[in-house]
């Protein structure tokens, strides 16, 4: 799987301070690589969390709904993705049934289990992630 790359070297530039000194900034040329492997890493960290984490919040009837998760998902892509074309199933589960044939209100809970995970574990894992990027 190909890396992202989040930021690219900056290039080095020269300035004039105010009493007129020309100044050189050089950037370290492991300046992009490091941070580029932090976000990765990071990245790496948080589709792991929701994807493993939400699995508590999924109605669990034959398994299928949080093995498509898993085999769906790249961790680190930034994409996570429940559901396929056997598993059509995902979306109704997670927003909710209406009685077939029928306009009216949900006959069935949506379930929005990545919302409800966000809202119970979204915190710690936003300050995880800064702390394994340095932030």
């Amino acid at each position: 799987m190909p890396r992202i790359v989040y930021v690219d070297k900056p290039k080095d530039r020269y300035f004039v301070d105010k009493r007129g000194n020309h100044v050189l900034v050089k950037w370290s040329p492991n300046f992009a690589p490091r941070w580029n492997n932090r976000y990765w890493r990071a990245q790496r960290f948080i589709d792991s969390a929701v994807l493993y984490g939400a699995e508590s919040f999924i109605t669990f009837d034959t398994g299928d709904l949080i093995r498509s998760g898993r085999r769906n998902t790249k961790i680190g892509s930034g994409w996570i993705k429940w559901g396929e074309r056997r598993g059509h199933y995902a979306r109704p589960v997670f927003y909710g049934r209406r009685a077939p044939g029928r306009k009216g209100p949900k006959v069935t809970k949506p379930m929005k289990w990545f919302q409800r995970w966000r809202n119970v574990h979204g915190d710690s894992v936003v300050r995880q992630t800064k702390k394994m990027v340095g932030e």
